[in-house]
């Protein structure tokens, strides 16, 4: 499975990434909601794609429900089937139930994440 990661603490992305490899999984992580918008635009265009989005919520610049909705306008407009998105954060209460539905969010994690869970989700 090919992933993004969106998280602005590079510990918790380092360890998310490290996991995910070793767990057969091909990863992509940055440090912000821009450059997760910037991956996920160019490998549509490349005509590559991910099979996954986790994203944090509270990121600086643009955070995860900025590039949610920035992601999900584009798949729209190339009429592609919705990419399975996964929030994980420690600020959970900044999604809304209009932001799930709006947004399609398969799945809302608070932070910290047990890494046997983090693997579950991803199968």
């Amino acid at each position: 499975m090919k992933i993004l990661i969106a998280d602005d603490y590079t510990a918790t992305l380092d360890i998310y990434t490290t996991v995910l490899q070793r767990a057969g999984h091909e990863v992509v992580g940055v440090c912000d909601g821009e450059k997760a918008w910037e991956a996920f635009r160019a490998a549509i265009l490349s005509r590559e794609w991910f099979d996954l989005l986790l994203l944090d919520v509270a990121m600086p610049e643009v955070d995860g429900l900025e590039c949610a909705k920035r992601i999900r306008d584009f798949e729209k407009e190339q009429r592609m089937i919705p990419t399975r998105l996964i929030f994980l954060s420690a600020h959970l209460a900044q999604v809304t139930y209009d932001d799930k539905a709006r947004l399609g969010i398969h799945a809302l994690v608070q932070k910290p994440i047990e890494l046997d869970l983090l693997r579950a989700l991803v199968q």
